[in-house]
Order: structure tokens, then sequence, then C-alpha cells
């Protein structure tokens, strides 16, 4: 009886929710194939040698063995009937669509599939089912690319971790985290740190702002004034509304911590509209004008600073 060792430890959790008692393989994998897959609980898959063969170059060596010519020999797997049975799903011909539950689980696949049987033909579609995580676990969908290899990937996962602030310890850490190596772990760390130092940068220095026209932060008499003028792209210095000057402040902290932020879907301009409301001379342009610098030059300058901090990948 053949066999195959060494499950990935990424296969744990998915193998623990199966239940050998009551799985049975579903076709094709209950029907006339020449090959018997027997699971770590007993499950047989009946499979056709020659699309396991083109499919993986581990079982086209395994199937160079003499085989009997009537009753396969069974080949003992040490993957459970669930994740067998998943694995196989994910590229075998004829079968029905895959459905995995968690990112965890498919993570579980995706090492046992492409990093230990070598299912080239498979990458295409793993990619395809791991990016659906990006927007809720771009951290997680990082690390499985990291290890996987696939840099186009890892860097859109990188810049989609820009919208949630992962440096701070209450952030929950990604399972699949436990599977990638420290260096790769800092790499991302260090992308996030420096787009968040990149883009607070637009609000310690107003230097790449326009002279003002008429924005009213700028251009309003009536209240409160900021300590300090800002130099602007003409080197002049101009005086500023303090709540314009702290509505700047709390921008730059929230960069920091969140470089992908959405400035104008955030919390941020609320504070600062009631603040500027508040005045007589505010209160008539401070909507209209606020959301405008922040929609037309604010935030593009932001994404203009980020796409210019690259990830270090190797």
């Amino acid at each position: 009886m053949s066999q195959i060792s060494s499950t990935p430890p990424a296969a744990t959790v998915a193998q623990s929710a199966s239940n050998p008692s009551t799985f049975t393989p579903q076709s094709p994998f209950d029907e006339t194939g020449d090959v018997i897959l027997r699971s770590s609980d007993g499950v047989d898959f009946r499979v056709h040698q020659v699309v396991m063969s083109l499919a993986s170059p581990i079982f086209a060596t395994m199937f160079t063995l003499p085989q009997p010519e009537k009753d396969p020999e069974p080949i003992n797997m040490p993957e459970s009937a669930v994740v067998l049975d998943q694995m196989l799903r994910f590229w075998y011909p004829g079968t029905e669509p895959l459905t995995i539950e968690s990112l965890e689980e498919l993570h579980a696949v995706v090492e046992i599939l492409i990093s230990k049987y070598d299912v080239q033909s498979a990458v295409y579609t793993a990619k395809s089912h791991v990016r659906e995580y990006l927007k809720t676990e771009p951290v997680a969908v990082y690390a499985i690319a990291c290890t996987q290899g696939w840099e186009d990937l890892a860097r859109t996962a990188a810049r989609e971790s820009l919208k949630h602030p992962i440096r701070v310890f209450d952030y929950d850490a990604a399972q699949s985290l436990k599977h990638i190596t420290a260096d790769a772990y800092h790499r991302l760390m260090q992308y996030h740190y420096l787009c968040g130092t990149a883009a607070k940068g637009v609000t310690t220095s107003l230097r790449w702002v326009t002279a003002p026209n008429n924005w009213v932060w700028f251009s309003c008499r009536s209240c409160t004034t900021s300590p300090t003028g800002w130099y602007l792209s003409d080197g002049q210095a101009y005086p500023t509304r303090l709540w314009f000057t702290n509505f700047r402040t709390s921008v730059g902290e929230a960069l920091s911590r969140t470089p992908g932020i959405s400035l104008l879907d955030s919390n941020l301009l609320p504070p600062a509209l009631k603040e500027a409301s508040k005045c007589s001379v505010c209160r008539e342009q401070v909507h209209e004008q606020l959301f405008n610098w922040v929609s037309t030059a604010l935030s593009p300058k932001v994404q203009e600073l980020i796409n210019g901090v690259q990830l270090k990948f190797t």
C-alpha cells in the first residue's frame, strides 16, 4: 500500500473540522477511477491516473511504481477526507464549484495543493479565491501571497492594509501570519510605517498648497487665528483659522496610523465643520469648501505620496 506523508501545518484547522463517520465522496470521486486515494480517516476517492499525473509531478512520479492490473492498491494520504475533497475539487475536471468557508481553510488547501503537491495549474484559481478576502483580511492575504511567492498579490494586499491600523497592538493578527517569516512581516510593517509618515507629511507642511484665493480658513478674519502662519507654494506665510489647524493635526494623526483611510468617509470632517460653523463668516462657505479641498487637493496629494513608497518584497 503506497503512502504519502508530511501534512503541512496549515492543514490542521481544516482537518479538525472533518467528520469521517459520515463523509461520503461525491461525483466524480465515487466512480470508476483507476487510482484510489485513501484519506487519513479511511475514506476512498477514485481518481484517474492520467489526470493526476498531468496536474502534479508528485503524483506523476508516484504512478511510475507498478500497480495491480485489476484492483488498484489504495494510496494512503495524510490528509483527512474533508481536506482531500477540497484539494481535489479545486482543480479536478467535472467537479462542482469549491466551497470554502474561511481564508484560513483556503490557506490550508492552497498549502497542500501548491506547496506540497506542486499543482501549478491551480495557481490562477487559488489566487482568485484568495483575492476575494483582500478588503476584509489584507494582512492574511499578504501572508499567504508571501508564502506562495505571489509578489503581485502581496503588493496589492500591502496597499489594502493601509486602510487598517495594523501597527497597533489591539489590531487582531491574522492566523496566517504563523506561516510567514519575520522578515516578510517586518517588510509589511515598514511599508505601512513609511506610508504613514509620507501621508502625515501633507499636514505638517503646506508648501504643496497653491496660494489661497478664497478658502475661508485663510480669508476669514472673524474667528480665532492659529498662533503661527503656514507657508504655501508661493513661499509666503498665511494666517489660518485655529479650527483648520486643529483639523490638519487630527488628519495627520489619523494618516499616520491608517495611511489609506478615506478622509471624506472618516469621522474627521464633522468636528471641524462643527467648530467652523461657530463663526458667522466660516459657516457660510466651510461645508462646500472643505469637502472640495479634501477631495480635490488633500486626498490626491496623500495618494501621490503613498504611491512613492515601494514595498520591499525580497
